[in-house]
C-alpha cells in the first residue's frame, strides 16, 4: 500500500471516530433534555422558585422595617412637636443658667413673653428681669456662691432670690434645680419662671382685708403699734442728729417687724428699700412715717384710728376708778401705798396686747418660706408693765423671724425630724424677773461656720477667734451687720434685728443666753428685770382692795 493510500485510510478513520462522538455527544445531550423534561428541572425550578420567594421575603422585610421606621420617626416628631406644644404655651418659662448668669440654647417660647421678645442664649439673665442695680447684684452674687459649691446645694438653692418686682410692675417667681454632670461638677442651674403679678394682686386684696379683720380684732394692741411707731421715728430723727447711723438703722429695723406683725406689708416693703440705701436720712424718715399716716387716713371710717390724735391710752373700768376715788379720798401713808400699788396693777397688761397678732405672723411667713411649724405661745396671758417692757417686745419679732427664716430647715431638710419644726415662746414671771424663752428644732447654731463668717465680714482676726469661748462665738450674731444669710430679705438677713433686740435687754438691766445643738436647735432665754408687784403687797391690802372693786362693781350693775 503506498503511503497516500495508507493517510486516505486513516484520516477516514478518523472521521469515523469524530462522528461517533458526536452521536454520542448528542444522544447525551438528548438523554439530559429527556430527563429535565421528564422531572429533573422541577427541582432546579423549585430551588430557583425558593431564592425567588427568599428575595421576596427580604424585600418585604426591607419594606416593613423601612416603613416601622419612618412610623417611629412620625411617632417622635409628633411626640417631639407635642412636648414643644406643650412647653411654648405653658404659663411658666423654663431655661438653664451658666455659672456666668447666661442664658444657655434650649428655653422655651413662653419665657419671650415672661422676660423679653429679644431673649437669646449667652445673654445674661439679669439683663432681662428688668429690676434694680441691687436686686441684679444679689442674683449675680447667689449664683456665683452656687457654682462654687462650697456650701450644700440645698442651702444655696434657699439663698437664691425667689422674687422679682419688675420696672414694669409684674412680678415674676422664680424656683431652681442644679443640674449635674456624672462627675457630679454642677453644669447648669434649671431656672422655672411664673408670671405670679395677678396671683400677688388677688392674695394681697385678700390679705388686705384679713389685716383690717385682725386690727379691729386686736384694737388695742394696734394702737400700742402707733405709739410704738411714732416713738421709734422720734428716736430715729435724735439718732440721726447725733449722726448715728446705726441707731437709726436698728429703729428703722423694727419699725419693719412690727408692721410685719400686722401684715402691713406694703409699709414693711417700703422699709426693706430704705435699709438698702447707703444712708438713711430724714426724707426716708418722712417717707416712712407718712405711708403709715396714708394708711390710717385711707382706712379711716373703718378703723376710726388717728395718728396725729392717738395718744397712750390706758382704759380702767369705773368699778376701779371708783375704788382709786375712794382710796384717794381717805389718804393717808398706807393709802398712797396702796394706791401706788394698785395704779401698777391697772396699767398691766397681758403679754399678748404687746406680741400682737404673732400667730399670725409666723403662719404667714410659714406660708411665704413653704415650711411647716408648730408654733406655741405659753405665759402670754400673763400681766406685765407696758410701759417698761414694750422696747423688748416689739423687738422680740426679730428673734422669731430669724428662727423662722434661718433656723427651722424646709421639710425635705429636715432628716430623720417631722416635717413639721417646733417653734415655742414662753413667758413666765420670776419673784424678780421676767423670763422670755424663744426656742426651735431646726438646723441648730455651727459655731465653727459662724466664726468663719465673722472673719469673712472683718469683724474679728482669725487670732480673735482663736480666743473665743463657745459662748462668746454665739455673742457673734448679735453684732451689727453680722448676717449668715448669703442675700438678704425682707424677712432677715441685714445682721440688725439681732443687735436690736440686745440692746434692748442690756437697756433693762437684763441678760440675754444662747445654747444649741447643731441639728437639734436653738434656745434664747432672756431674762429682765420686772417685780411682781401686786404679790410684794400686803395680803389683806390685796384682799381689801378686791373687795372693794366687788363692791363698786355691784353698786354699779344696781345703778345701771
Amino acid at each position: 500500500m503506498t503511503t497516500s493510500e495508507h493517510t486516505t485510510q486513516t484520516e477516514h478513520i478518523d472521521w469515523e471516530t469524530r462522528a461517533r462522538a458526536a452521536e454520542r455527544t448528542v444522544e447525551v445531550l438528548k438523554d439530559q433534555v429527556q430527563r429535565l423534561y421528564n422531572g429533573d428541572g422541577l427541582h432546579m425550578q423549585d430551588q430557583l422558585n425558593r431564592a425567588v420567594q427568599r428575595q421576596e421575603r427580604a424585600r418585604q422585610r426591607q419594606e416593613l422595617l423601612l416603613a416601622r421606621q419612618q412610623e417611629l420617626e412620625a411617632e417622635v416628631a409628633f411626640r417631639t412637636r407635642e412636648l414643644k406644644r406643650i412647653l411654648d404655651n405653658v404659663t411658666s418659662g423654663f431655661l438653664v443658667l451658666d455659672r456666668n448668669g447666661c442664658i444657655q440654647p434650649g428655653f422655651t417660647r413662653s419665657c419671650k413673653s415672661l422676660l423679653s421678645p429679644d431673649i437669646s442664649s449667652k445673654t445674661r439673665f439679669v439683663t432681662l428681669l428688668d429690676i434694680s442695680d441691687r436686686d441684679g447684684f444679689e442674683f449675680d452674687f447667689a449664683i456665683s456662691q452656687l457654682f462654687e459649691d462650697v456650701f450644700p446645694e440645698e442651702l444655696t438653692i434657699e439663698q437664691m432670690p425667689g422674687r422679682f418686682e419688675r420696672k414694669d410692675g409684674r412680678v415674676l417667681k422664680m424656683d431652681y434645680s442644679v443640674l449635674r454632670s456624672d462627675d457630679g461638677q454642677i453644669e447648669g442651674l434649671l431656672t422655672t419662671i411664673q408670671d405670679i403679678t395677678q396671683l400677688e394682686q388677688a392674695q394681697q386684696e385678700s390679705a388686705h382685708n384679713h389685716m383690717l379683720l385682725n386690727i379691729l380684732r386686736d384694737r388695742e394692741s394696734f394702737e400700742m403699734l402707733i405709739n410704738d411707731f411714732k416713738q421709734l421715728v422720734s428716736d430715729a430723727r435724735k439718732a440721726l442728729d447725733l449722726k448715728d447711723q446705726v441707731t437709726v438703722r436698728r429703729l428703722v429695723h423694727t419699725i419693719k417687724g412690727n408692721c410685719g406683725s400686722f401684715g402691713l406689708l406694703w409699709l414693711v416693703w417700703l422699709v426693706h428699700e430704705i435699709e438698702a440705701q447707703a444712708t438713711i436720712d430724714e426724707k426716708s424718715l418722712d417717707t416712712i412715717e407718712q405711708s403709715m399716716k396714708d394708711f390710717l387716713k385711707r382706712e379711716e371710717n373703718v378703723l376710726n384710728v388717728h395718728y396725729d390724735k392717738l395718744d397712750s391710752a390706758i382704759f380702767i373700768q369705773q368699778a376701779n376708778l371708783s375704788v382709786l376715788k375712794d382710796l384717794s379720798s381717805r389718804l393717808g401713808s398706807d393709802d398712797s401705798s396702796n394706791i401706788h400699788a394698785w395704779i401698777e396693777h391697772i396699767t398691766r397688761r397681758p403679754a399678748r396686747t404687746l406680741l400682737g397678732p404673732i400667730e399670725e405672723m409666723i403662719d404667714s411667713l410659714a406660708k411665704r418660706l413653704e415650711k411647716f411649724v408648730d408654733f406655741e405661745v405659753k405665759g402670754a396671758d400673763l400681766a406685765v408693765d407696758t410701759r417698761t417692757l414694750a422696747p423688748l417686745f416689739r423687738n422680740l419679732i426679730h428673734v422669731l423671724r430669724n428662727a423662722m427664716d434661718h433656723g427651722l430647715e424646709p421639710p425635705h431638710l429636715r432628716g430623720d425630724k417631722s416635717e413639721t419644726g417646733k417653734l415655742k415662746l414662753s413667758i413666765e414671771q420670776a419673784p424678780h424677773d421676767l423670763i422670755i424663752s424663744i426656742e426651735d428644732d431646726g438646723r441648730g447654731i455651727d459655731t465653727d461656720k459662724l466664726t468663719r463668717r465673722a472673719i469673712d465680714q472683718g469683724l474679728i482676726s482669725i487670732e480673735q477667734a482663736d480666743q473665743l469661748t463657745p459662748a462668746e462665738r454665739y455673742e457673734l450674731i448679735f453684732e451689727d451687720r453680722f448676717s449668715t444669710a448669703i442675700s438678704v430679705s425682707d424677712i432677715s438677713g441685714r445682721g440688725v434685728g439681732l443687735s436690736a433686740v440686745k440692746m434692748a435687754v442690756e437697756d433693762m438691766g437684763g441678760k440675754i443666753l444662747v445654747s444649741s445643738q447643731v441639728g437639734s436647735g436653738t434656745s434664747f432665754r432672756i431674762i429682765v428685770p420686772h417685780s411682781m408687784i401686786v404679790f410684794e403687797m400686803n395680803q389683806a391690802t390685796v384682799s381689801g382692795i378686791y373687795k372693794a372693786v366687788d363692791r363698786a362693781q355691784v353698786k354699779s350693775a344696781k345703778s345701771a
